[in-house]
This record gives C-alpha cells, sequence and structure tokens, in this order.
C-alpha cells in the first residue's frame, strides 16, 4: 500500500473540517474572557501564549474525539484495509489501521492533557476539573462503555408538538 493512500486515510480519519468546532469553541471562551476582563494580563507574549496553547489543546481534543469516534462507529468506512488481518482489540476483531486510529485517538488526549497541564501550571489549577471533563466527555461521546451520543433526547415523536413545554390540546 502506497504510504500517501495511508496518510490520506488517517487524515480523513481526522476530520479535518471538523476542526472549526475546536477553533470556534476555544475562541469564544477567551472571547468570554476578554469581555470580563480576564484574557489580557499586560503581558502580550504571555496572553499570545495562552491563546495559542488552548487553542491547540481543543484542536488535539476534537481531534482525539474524531479517531475515537472513527474506531468505535466508523470501521466499515476503511473498507481499503478491511481484507487485513483483525486481531481481538478492546472486544472486537479489529484491523491493524483500526486499532492504529484508537491509538491516534489516545494520543491525541494525551497530547490534550499534556497542553492541558502546562496551561494548568503557568495559570490556575482551577482549569483541572475542564481539562478533565473536556478529555473525558471528547472519548465518551462515542467511546465505550459510555457512548452518552446514544443517551440524547432524540427527536420528538411525529404526533407530538416540537416544544415538549407546549400542549396543543389546552
Amino acid at each position: 500500500m502506497k504510504i500517501t493512500k495511508f496518510l490520506n486515510e488517517i487524515w480523513k480519519a481526522s476530520r479535518p473540517l471538523s476542526l472549526t468546532l475546536a477553533f470556534y469553541s476555544t475562541t469564544l471562551g477567551m472571547a468570554v474572557a476578554h469581555l470580563e476582563g480576564k484574557l489580557f494580563s499586560g503581558n502580550l507574549a504571555f496572553d499570545l501564549k495562552l491563546i495559542f496553547l488552548a487553542t491547540l489543546a481543543g484542536l488535539f481534543v476534537q481531534t482525539g474525539t474524531n479517531f475515537i469516534n472513527d474506531y468505535f462507529e466508523c470501521e466499515y468506512k476503511n473498507l481499503h484495509f478491511s481484507d487485513s488481518k483483525k486481531y481481538k482489540f478492546l472486544g472486537k476483531k479489529r484491523n491493524p489501521f483500526d486499532i492504529l486510529i484508537f491509538l491516534l485517538g489516545i494520543l491525541s488526549f494525551l497530547i490534550t492533557a499534556l497542553l492541558g497541564l502546562y496551561i494548568i501550571l503557568i495559570t490556575t489549577k482551577k482549569l483541572l476539573l475542564i481539562g478533565l471533563i473536556g478529555i473525558i466527555g471528547g472519548y465518551a461521546y462515542t467511546g465505550e462503555p459510555i457512548v452518552y451520543k446514544k443517551r440524547g433526547l432524540g427527536t420528538p415523536p411525529a404526533d407530538q408538538p416540537f416544544n415538549p413545554c407546549f400542549n396543543a390540546e389546552q
């Protein structure tokens, strides 16, 4: 298999177009911090470093989430690798490419954690809980055993009004 095809499949599994979500969410957080007067410390180099690190951590947690989602939901998508030998991994038979995608997801979360720990080191320990929730939430979105994606409210039944607080018969 050509290395370019292999790297292209990894690139697709990372879902780079979805990284705008991470970029917007970190930018929104920084905008709120700026409005509350807590973004800029007066040290421009420090502030820019913090903005860069927070954005980078957001991008890595989103990439990790994408890889984990690909592993748990999209193994059929990587048909180029479906004819390779399967190994039992996390309770399922998976090919080496799928296992690599899972490990890249874990690596992305590890990089996020390291970036987060550095940000905590140079700012405040109060960010630890937010970071843990972000990484656990990223994995648990489709990662087993939690898969909270499947625990949402879903679409209301067709015979019910869209607003559950509104009853058309009253």
